[in-house]
């Protein structure tokens, strides 16, 4: 189970890289779009231009969430998300996780992620406030190693 967490940090920093293109990808369409609404609308829909900020927890949330249990761009770097029950996270984890994580790094300038370099199983606090942790993909989850 040791080759489940083999390199997971590197992965885990280079993987959040994609998530941050995909997600100014997503952002830019997004924006397009509420442009557009806006316009049409006359301004009526221009309030919709606050719930933004929420594409990058939706995102996570939706993903992490999902069948897969990884963002794309984890997907990218072969690791996922696994709940500490030995199972894939459900969408209310997902959501903490995000929340907990931008919440967090945001309030502290990313030092919060320094965390994993001194945790068993390189966890971060968003991991282990969520009862999720991140592993290789493809391994086996045994209940009692992912705690």
């Amino acid at each position: 189970m040791a080759g489940a967490f083999e390199g997971i940090l590197p992965r885990r920093a280079i993987a959040y890289l994609f998530d941050l293109a995909f997600i100014a990808v997503l952002g830019t369409v997004l924006s397009v779009v509420l442009m557009i609404l806006t316009v049409i609308s006359l301004g009526l829909l221009g309030g919709l231009w606050y719930a933004l900020p929420l594409l990058a927890i939706a995102y996570h949330t939706v993903l992490i969430g999902g069948r897969h249990a990884s963002t794309w761009g984890m997907r990218v770097l072969d690791i996922e998300v696994a709940s500490t029950l030995a199972t894939r996270p459900t969408y209310a984890q997902a959501f903490v996780m995000a929340v907990v994580f931008y919440v967090t790094t945001l309030s502290t300038s990313y030092l919060i992620l320094l965390v994993p370099l001194f945790t068993h199983r390189h966890r971060a606090v968003h991991d282990m406030l969520s009862g999720t942790v991140v592993l290789r993909h493809g391994y086996v989850r045994d209940t009692s190693s992912l705690a």
